[in-house]
């Protein structure tokens, strides 16, 4: 698969990495052969949108490509550093230095940012349908394979159970793409737990592209064990296990302890201050060894 990305796929704003964008302009280039649909989970501002839809524009391959890209979204300012992102990237100016000047327009909790979206991926309009609000209000369509799954929406837990339950049943064994966007986030520990109970379905492609991990699919996973995914119910002892697991299968992203110091942080504060003082008796430089600090003060409050 030939690397090179067109300078315009980079240019839409958006909180993704620039490997993130290219990642997901190739796979939908090169990869994608059109027997499913591409999903477009937490389109933001249509930096991922843009890069899938002109990848597909791309891909000589596939002949049918109006509306093969289905960008969801709530498209709505509900949370600060969203709001401090739009204001600062689409609607403020700044001198040569990078000084703040003034607001073009004052962003406020509760404004809708689809016209930003629309404006970003004008260009590839043709090949997105997008979807305003919550993921949850739109079940799939059955009938529809899905050959890309690109989610960047599965803050919550009850998210990830509607993407598990609604689009999971629709990839295709053996070929179709799962990109968890929020991969390398310690946030949501939800993810790595159901990624790794489900690992003997699926392969890593891509190990890390910015926050990102992604899978392919190599084999249907069994009605039994997707249920037990979507209704989450493991032990803590279980989600524990998962995430020793997960950590031990990436020795080169020590980061991803923070996702287990998390976890812990919200089953038993006791332990946590075990796992954590371990962590930070590993040899590490000052500034790492502050960082970490930072990091545990943010997702541990007051452990330490």
């Amino acid at each position: 698969m030939a690397t090179e990305v067109p300078a315009h796929v980079l240019l839409p704003k958006g909180m993704l990495d620039v490997s993130e964008q290219k990642l997901l302009y190739l796979l939908a280039r090169d990869y994608y052969t059109g027997s499913g649909e591409i999903i477009d989970a937490g389109a933001f501002c249509g930096a991922s949108g843009y890069a899938l839809a002109a990848g597909l524009a791309d891909n000589p391959q596939v002949k049918h490509k109006n509306g093969r890209v289905h960008s969801y979204d709530l498209f709505k300012v509900d949370e600060p550093y969203i709001l401090e992102y739009l204001q600062n990237v689409f609607f403020s100016r700044f001198d040569r230095t990078g000084k703040g000047q003034y607001a073009t327009h004052k962003v406020q909790v509760g404004d809708s940012f689809l016209d930003v979206f629309l404006f970003q991926t004008q260009r590839y309009a043709s090949n997105i349908k997008h979807y305003v609000g919550s993921i949850t209000n739109f079940p799939w369509e059955k009938e529809l394979a899905i050959s890309i799954l690109f989610i960047d929406c599965a803050k919550t837990l009850d998210t990830q159970k509607y993407l598990l339950a609604e689009f999971f049943p629709a990839l295709i064994s053996g070929e179709s793409i799962v990109i968890q966007q929020d991969f390398y986030h310690p946030w949501h520990p939800y993810i790595h737990v159901v990624m790794t109970f489900l690992t003997d379905y699926f392969d890593v492609v891509v190990p890390s592209a910015g926050c990102t991990r992604a899978y392919r699919l190599i084999r249907e996973i069994p009605a039994q064990l997707l249920e037990r995914a979507i209704a989450y119910d493991f032990s803590n002892d279980e989600i524990v296990s998962l995430l020793a697991q997960m950590i031990s299968a990436i020795p080169d992203r020590p980061t991803l302890n923070l996702v287990l110091a998390r976890q812990l942080y919200l089953i038993d504060h006791e332990e946590c201050l075990k796992f954590v003082e371990s962590l930070m008796l590993k040899k590490q430089t000052p500034a790492a060894l502050a960082e970490l600090r930072r990091q545990i003060a943010s997702l541990c409050p007051e452990i330490l």
